[in-house]
């Protein structure tokens, strides 16, 4: 995702080579917040809209990462991509496991969301052999959940 554009312009090398894994401790520091309170709102306000909230979250603060001017804004943006991921994640599995009955529902439970996610890794090197630049890639990542919206109704 670090291209040589990328390392200078965020000041990646040197004395500042740390603030490359900091960036993914602070994604997995959003991950672990959000975990806290996404089974709180989706018991509130229902799995079906904190779903498509989050995954809105995470579509748009993905998108928002390709125009950060710095490597602190790109951070807290990873941040809340971070708080988006776990939340859309736990809505979705128990909404699957809420809905879906029987064997179904062991497929879907064992395999459906983490086979998907394996799949969705899997293709991540190839979508990035295509997409050279890591702005490119991050749009070409966060554009695809637009489909998702018919699924509303």
């Amino acid at each position: 995702m670090h291209d040589y554009y990328t390392v200078g312009l965020f000041d990646l090398v040197c004395d500042s080579e740390w603030k490359q894994p900091f960036t993914t401790s602070v994604y997995f520091f959003g991950v672990l917040s959000g975990s806290f309170f996404s089974g709180q709102l989706s018991d509130r306000f229902g799995r079906k809209p904190i779903l498509f909230v989050t995954m809105a979250i995470q579509t748009l603060f993905t998108f928002f990462q390709v125009f950060s001017p710095s490597w602190e804004v790109f951070s807290v943006l990873f941040f809340i991509v971070g708080l988006g991921n776990i939340s859309n994640y736990v809505a979705a599995f128990v909404l699957g496991t809420e809905i879906l009955t029987g064997p179904v529902r062991m497929i879907y439970a064992s395999l459906g969301l983490t086979g998907f996610f394996a799949f969705g890794y899997m293709m991540l090197p190839l979508f990035a052999y295509f997409c050279r630049d890591w702005r490119t890639l991050l749009i070409a990542m966060s554009l695809p959940t637009l489909v998702y919206i018919p699924f509303w109704w």
